[in-house]
């Protein structure tokens, strides 16, 4: 059976399909959003972006989620030697590289997550997709109807401050002030939007990125160090947890900050407009 042959019978099931490339990465020009069930506009994705393997579009569009279990961490392997019991038969399919996907009937509000659960152990629900690797010839490991989600492991899978985190990333609007050029001033406003915007998981990554990047701007004094230290460490309290279910402490956040400024001022960043 060809690809879209594949392709055509998840669409028959209400699944919104698309085609990848070998490196699972979509062909389509806008990815998982150009998923269709339409039978007319499948055809036409295969004839432009045609590809191997399936993708699907997970979450409410296709009517459920994936756990997806990569063994190659171990982290991920104990998790599934520990709850493996625990977990309702559903149906489940071997990944290429000797994985699990876990198909669960969406859960409202079950969005995309990376390591939540356990490092290794990651969720596709609303926003993302997988890959149908029985498309491909891998087995099916489990034939059961999708079962619902174990409330143990919604639990643990939600985000658990839906709310709280967007008024984090939005109550600091504090001036920037006496930066010693518009280029700095630019420069600071811009590391201090994308701290408090880090999508949740890569907090500690930008955190990390934009300071060291400002230092460098101070070591080329383009950029004042006490405006500097104190408007970037007066966001420390604001900045979302890399694990809001253990949140950071403030202190803990300037910490980071400091470092990465105190690395960039060792590595003044050259040509820089005055």
């Amino acid at each position: 059976m060809s690809p879209l042959d594949h392709a055509l019978e998840l669409a028959g099931k209400g699944f919104k399909v698309f085609f990848c490339a070998l490196d699972k990465s979509p062909t389509t020009p806008h990815g998982f959003h150009d998923a269709t069930e339409d039978p007319g506009a499948l055809f036409d994705l295969w004839q432009l972006n045609p590809g191997e393997p399936i993708g699907v579009a997970t979450g409410i569009v296709s009517g459920f989620d994936v756990v997806d279990v990569d063994v190659e961490h171990l982290a991920a392997r104990l998790w599934w030697h520990l709850n493996a019991d625990r977990l309702p038969q559903t149906r489940t399919h071997a990944t290429r590289r000797g994985g699990l996907h876990l198909l669960f009937d969406h859960r409202a509000g079950m969005c995309c997550s990376a390591s939540r659960i356990a490092i290794g152990v990651d969720v596709r629900g609303d926003g993302g997709y997988c890959i149908w690797w029985p498309g491909a010839g891998l087995p099916v490991l489990c034939g059961k109807p999708r079962a619902p989600w174990p409330d143990w492991l919604a639990a643990v899978a939600e985000p658990r401050v839906a709310v709280a985190l967007p008024q984090q990333k939005t109550a600091i609007r504090r001036p920037v002030r006496g930066s010693s050029n518009s280029y700095g001033e630019a420069a600071l406003r811009r590391a201090i939007e994308r701290i408090l915007n880090a999508p949740n998981g890569l907090q500690e990554r930008v955190i990390n990125r934009e300071a060291f990047s400002l230092g460098t701007l101070i070591g080329a004094k383009a950029i004042s160090k006490e405006d500097a230290y104190r408007d970037l460490l007066y966001i420390a309290d604001q900045v979302p947890s890399l694990d809001p279910s253990r949140p950071w402490r403030p202190s803990t956040v300037r910490k980071k900050m400091e470092r990465g400024l105190a690395q960039g001022i060792l590595c003044p960043r050259v040509g820089i407009r005055k």
